[in-house]
């Protein structure tokens, strides 16, 4: 299990986030926070539940790694500030607020080592508009060196 700290952040145990009920809709999780877990199938089923309960806008994504080409919803999309071209890691990590862009950039680095379970939550930050929280809960899946990541992202309700 690997945490991600960025200055000024606080570092929390993604072990006692899991399993700690009086956490509602992922509370525990702030913008900076990020976390990976080595093929840990519960943590991303519990990071999930945690968004549907919440009734987040939800929308799945998937990056085929041979490529580094990422499909996402026009939702997501849209919530990210993204033209119709814009489909690589770098289009969407340029929406996200500086102080983060290197913890995402980490757990989806190490996500790609090994087939793993992660998370993070970030402020996507689009010009002088206001700026929006986002949830990613993912999983990647590597055999042979090659592979995918896969997930959703999670925005919470607007009256919410």
């Amino acid at each position: 299990m690997l945490h991600y700290k960025e200055e000024g952040g606080r570092v929390i145990s993604t072990q006692d986030a899991h399993w700690n009920t009086d956490f509602s809709a992922l509370g525990f999780m702030m913008p900076g926070y990020a976390a990976i877990q080595a093929e840990e199938t519960r943590a991303h089923e519990h990071w999930t539940q945690a968004l549907v309960q919440g009734r987040h806008l939800m929308e799945s994504w998937t990056c085929d790694l041979s490529t580094g080409l990422f499909a996402i919803g026009d939702k997501a999309r849209a919530r990210h500030g993204l033209g119709p071209n814009a489909r690589g890691l770098l289009d969407l990590v340029r929406s996200y607020a500086r102080e983060d862009r290197q913890t995402v950039l980490n757990v989806l680095e190490e996500a790609t080592a090994r087939s793993s379970s992660f998370c993070y939550c970030t402020t996507i930050v689009l010009g002088d508009g206001p700026a929006s929280r986002v949830f990613c809960v993912g999983s990647s899946e590597i055999i042979g060196g090659r592979g995918r990541l896969q997930g959703i992202y999670a925005f919470p309700p607007l009256n919410g």
